[in-house]
């Protein structure tokens, strides 16, 4: 079947396993692969190393994102571009920030030398993953003065470099700051010994330790990493970065002042291609009242994304039409342009991202599926008529240029 230049290529697994090689597409600094833009990442764990307790809290970490965000970790079998997830140097921690094409993307993990409480053992896991994916350190954001000190003379003078405040060219920040993330460190981080009163332990006598991170929010002090699951808005960032319609606002005219965003068109059921945020969704992510001056949709090759936005979802739409293009494409809006568009009011309280794919399959002549992405088990049971497959893992529907 030919759509333009276009043919599709389905396929149905009944297993999490897909045996293509992708191809290596740039598209930014995080993710570089045609796998990710349907969120389908490879990954592989090195069972010599990887053991017992430690081997299940990094398997409850790849369920909790498989279960609660639009990417599927699946096992690789001959993709080039891939997490190897090892257990070395007693670490948890990706060493590099984003996934690297053509290359095994290695991700350390040994949550029992990282965490000693063992409730926190599978976000320490999840931590490591979500860094490989493209996430960073959450104190290391351009903006964590206005919401955390880092007391430098607290810590190991061995540790003070990992505290910097991050480069645009490592990670991009995404949305608001967020206490309750995983990727946030506690408040005993890399503290120095020397200064730790006698009997200091950070699990039961935290008071005698020394404080390398103050939240400036004094609810947060005692919680900043402690998370024992992925927040509102590690979700959201995930899905947002590994969405084809991507949008963000800005505060300032001419893209400047703060960024909301990335708000995606995905979310982790994958039964529709559109995404809509409620006032309390908004609220939650950070973007809900406030002031919004200029926006940037981003969009991958072949789709078109429709946004609709303000105080309700009928009262703006723009189109990024990027549907005859094999590389991705952004669209800027000035308030100027905002405003020409009929975007009056200066704050959103409701979004919608859409994405529309020249793409469409019918299974069985019943249901029908569109657009290039991944199509979870839960899904069918939504779709279409009802039907449910028992023995379907995902359906996967992919552009191939010709």
């Amino acid at each position: 079947m030919l759509i333009s230049s276009l043919s599709i290529i389905l396929i149905i697994s009944t297993f999490k396993f897909i045996s293509s090689s992708p191809a290596i597409k740039d598209r930014n600094r995080f993710i570089t692969n045609d796998w990710a833009f349907n969120g389908l990442i490879p990954y592989t764990i090195d069972l010599s190393s990887v053991t017992g307790d430690n081997l299940r809290y990094i398997n409850e970490a790849i369920q909790q994102i498989n279960d609660k965000t639009a990417v599927v970790l699946y096992w690789r079998t001959t993709e080039l571009t891939y997490l190897e997830i090892v257990n070395k140097d007693g670490r948890c921690y990706a060493p590099e920030i984003g996934v690297t094409p053509n290359k095994a993307n290695i991700v350390q993990i040994d949550v029992e030398n990282c965490a000693i409480q063992p409730e926190q053992r599978t976000a320490m896991a999840l931590k490591a993953i979500l860094s490989a994916l493209g996430l960073g350190p959450t104190q290391n954001r351009e903006d964590r003065d206005k919401y955390v000190a880092i007391n430098f003379d607290k810590m190991d003078q061995s540790s003070i470099d990992k505290y910097k405040i991050a480069d645009v060219n490592e990670y991009d920040d995404c949305l608001s700051y967020d206490y309750l993330s995983v990727m946030h460190d506690n408040r005993f981080k890399d503290y120095d010994p020397k200064q730790a009163e006698s009997g200091c332990n950070t699990a039961t006598n935290p008071d005698l330790c020394p404080v390398t991170i103050t939240a400036k929010d004094p609810e947060y002090q005692k919680k900043i990493g402690f998370a024992t699951e992925l927040s509102k808005k590690d979700i959201q960032c995930i899905n947002g970065l590994y969405s084809r319609c991507r949008v963000a606002f800005y505060s300032e005219d001419n893209f400047e002042g703060t960024k909301y965003g990335p708000f995606g068109n995905t979310d982790s059921a994958q039964t529709e291609f559109w995404k809509r945020y409620q006032e309390s969704d908004l609220e939650a992510l950070g973007l809900y009242g406030k002031e919004i001056n200029s926006m940037e949709i981003e969009v991958e090759p072949y789709t078109n994304c429709s946004v609709a936005f303000g105080m309700d979802f009928n009262s703006i739409a723009t189109i990024g039409d990027n549907s005859k293009n094999s590389q991705s494409k952004s669209f800027r809006f000035t308030r100027s342009e905002l405003t020409n568009l009929g975007f009056t009011d200066d704050k959103i309280n409701l979004l919608q991202v859409n994405e529309i794919s020249p793409c469409e399959y019918n299974l069985n002549g019943r249901i029908k599926l569109r657009g290039n992405g991944n199509y979870k088990t839960n899904s069918f049971k939504t779709i279409g008529d009802g039907t449910t497959f028992e023995k379907i893992d995902w359906i996967e529907i992919r552009l191939i240029n010709k």
